[in-house]
């Protein structure tokens, strides 16, 4: 298999992404196997029996509108977040489970990890869970490239309500193409600040009418201390063509398993309004992804800055 020496043409490959879609034969008997006439062409019986039909894709997860950060061993885990307390609580309410799973790079400054994305974002609460996003930043600049994978097809009982059996007919080249999944690529870039930066924006485009727009993360004032490891505070999401804010995130920095047991690392909600509908699934997807590489970058200079002072 011919391999790109980009490197993110090479994870694409690592992550499962090599074998086209039309090439798997998708049936609406999966665990059935096509019979051949002699010329080694499948016989009409067969495919009347068993129809071909263009896969359907499933659509990206959707997230909780309130979600909380756990550190788990270097990586993030991701779980909806609890229900405040109520006074006529019996007992305290069991803690959400985890539901998406981020891998962080361990040793970025290794010469084999320097291809590898600095974060994965998974589809459900373990490694083994298909990858649906990852970030790679860029060594030099702040800016971090962020690859939006395609989602997997529906398994064939997912469908079979709308299979039809009628004869089978190939879809147009055009419909082909339509019907594939894509990699998307969005970069989040910093903006403003002359010796750091005050905003980081990107773009995504409105799935309902192909409109790109402006995101941009900014800090924000009120209760959360900024400080200089940037991964405690607050930080607010805004939609540049409405000025509304969709999304916040509160940052706890930096702290020890004895002050926090549970080893939270922030929390982060959805604001549901007017300015959101629209946006899409893969807009939750960004909106994710570019916050914990915030989040992981910072953590990267306070980590940096500790080890030049000689701190702890």
């Amino acid at each position: 298999m011919h391999r790109s020496t980009n490197s993110r043409s090479k994870w694409m490959d690592v992550l499962g992404f090599d074998q086209p879609v039309e090439e798997r034969g998708y049936r609406s008997s999966p665990g059935s196997s096509p019979t051949y006439s002699s010329d080694e062409q499948e016989s009409a019986y067969e495919l009347v029996r068993y129809p071909l039909r263009s896969p359907t894709y499933m659509t990206y997860p959707r997230f909780p509108r309130d979600i909380t950060f756990f550190r788990s061993r270097g990586d993030i885990l991701l779980s909806p977040s609890s229900p405040a307390p109520s006074p006529n609580d019996i007992k305290p309410l069991p803690a959400p489970p985890h539901l998406f799973y981020i891998t962080i790079q361990k040793d970025p400054t290794s010469q084999i990890s320097t291809a590898r994305p600095d974060l994965l974002l998974h589809s459900g609460p373990s490694k083994a869970s298909t990858v649906i996003s990852f970030a790679k930043f860029h060594s030099v600049t702040q800016m971090t490239d962020i690859t939006l994978c395609p989602t997997p097809p529906r398994s064939a009982s997912a469908n079979f309500s709308t299979t039809n059996f009628s004869f089978p007919r190939s879809p147009p080249p055009q419909e082909k193409q339509r019907l594939r999944p894509k990699f998307k690529f969005e970069q989040l870039s910093p903006t403003g600040g002359i010796f750091s930066a005050e905003k980081y924006e990107f773009c995504h485009t409105l799935p309902w009418n192909d409109v790109r727009e402006r995101f941009e993360w900014r800090h924000t004032s009120g209760p959360f201390v900024r400080t200089i490891d940037r991964d405690s505070g607050g930080l607010k999401l805004i939609r540049v063509s409405t000025g509304d804010v969709i999304a916040v995130y509160a940052g706890l920095g930096q702290s020890s398993r004895a002050s926090n047991p549970s080893r939270v690392l922030g929390m982060f909600r959805f604001l549901r309004g007017d300015s959101t509908v629209g946006l899409g699934e893969e807009f939750e997807v960004l909106a994710i992804v570019s916050i914990l590489s915030l989040v992981e970058r910072g953590r990267r200079v306070a980590k940096a800055h500790k080890q030049a002072f000689g701190l702890k």
